[in-house]
């Protein structure tokens, strides 16, 4: 780990009690405790992408998933990891026989049949596995909200450059709003309220349909995921041409390499159909993998991409972009630049 004050590569044994041996000055943060190696540096280099240099708002949420960007655990790991442990455990069992009574002849025997009934098993289970290994953060959000109280207390009770504490952000409330902004998650809510949108835009933002005032344009903002699937369908059947459904839609996270990609249990298959039915611009592509289980949070995307896409998606509410483009709203295609 590299020292944020006065930059010397430190080794774990040089680095105790969050203190550098070089400088004496304390760090916040100590890459090897949680799941997400994470420490003061990298965070600085964080919240320059998620701020665009200084000039937006995020919160913790969107900062945990960008620490987790392109680190997510892969499933492999843990089925070599159980297949090593049953051929070590072998090992010591035919070691522990030879001991005893048995011949070498015998023992390398048992080996070599111990080797090939774990790549049997390897090759008919990893598959079975692959497609139904459940793939999510690796640390959980309040152990790493609890990680970063040390920045506060480390650094003058300041949190880190740009960050906004979501649980404090007041949604500001629009009296004669122009449009309304559905978003059900209220971390992404904060981060919109905390970047001025609602003030920009006239925005009543919202984290339901229900709460949508009567007779304004509607945009609806949800995860890449079944449940943001019929959000979004809801929406287009409450309000009809009113409303745009820019996404998140599977489609961005696919082309995006390094998109957060979380995956629970394989949907069934009238589910899938179901969810077909409900979208007909979906494409086979995205519910083969919103089918396998995988889905990606509308929070993880940073927060200048996010905005940009609200800008665009607020203009095409209002009518402010070409004709050739607004029927893109009845079917909910807008281009998210990176997910």
């Amino acid at each position: 780990m590299i020292c944020p004050h006065c930059h010397r590569d430190l080794k774990r044994s040089e680095r105790s009690d969050y203190r550098c041996k070089y400088c004496s000055r304390l760090f916040a943060l100590e890459p090897k405790e949680g799941g997400i190696r994470i420490h003061d540096l990298r965070v600085h280099r964080l919240a320059e992408k998620l701020t665009d240099d200084g000039r937006i708002h995020y919160t913790l949420p969107q900062l945990w998933y960008a620490a987790a960007r392109g680190r997510l655990p892969d499933p492999f790991d843990k089925i070599f990891g159980i297949g090593c442990f049953v051929f070590i455990a072998g090992i010591i069992a035919v070691v522990a026989a030879i001991s005893t009574d048995l011949s070498w002849g015998t023992a390398l025997t048992a080996v070599g049949v111990l080797v090939v009934v774990l790549l049997l098993l390897f090759f008919v289970a990893w598959p079975w596995y692959e497609r139904r290994a459940k793939i999510r953060m690796p640390e959980k959000l309040g152990d790493f909200r609890a990680r970063l109280l040390r920045w506060e207390a480390t650094y003058d009770g300041d949190l880190p450059p740009g960050m906004v504490d979501d649980s404090k952000v007041t949604v500001p409330v629009v009296t004669e709003p122009r449009v309304a902004v559905v978003c059900p998650d209220p971390t992404v809510l904060a981060c919109l309220a905390a970047n001025g949108v609602a003030a920009a835009h006239s925005a009543a933002l919202v984290g339901s349909l229900d709460r949508v005032p009567p007779d304004v344009h509607v945009v609806v903002l949800h995860d890449a995921s079944p449940e943001g699937i019929r959000l979004a369908a809801d929406a287009r059947a409450a309000f009809g041409s009113r409303v745009v459904t820019p996404g998140l839609r599977p489609k961005a996270v696919l082309a995006e390499e390094k998109a957060i990609k979380l995956r629970e249990r394989p949907l069934p298959e009238a589910e899938v159909r179901g969810l077909r039915a409900l979208d007909p611009a979906m494409t086979q592509e995205e519910a083969g993998w919103l089918g396998a289980g995988w889905w990606s949070p509308l929070a993880a995307v940073r927060p200048p991409r996010l905005l940009k896409v609200l800008d665009r998606a607020i203009a095409r509410a209002h009518g402010e972009l070409d004709a050739d483009r607004r029927a893109a709203r009845q079917v909910g295609f807008l281009t998210w630049p990176g997910a």
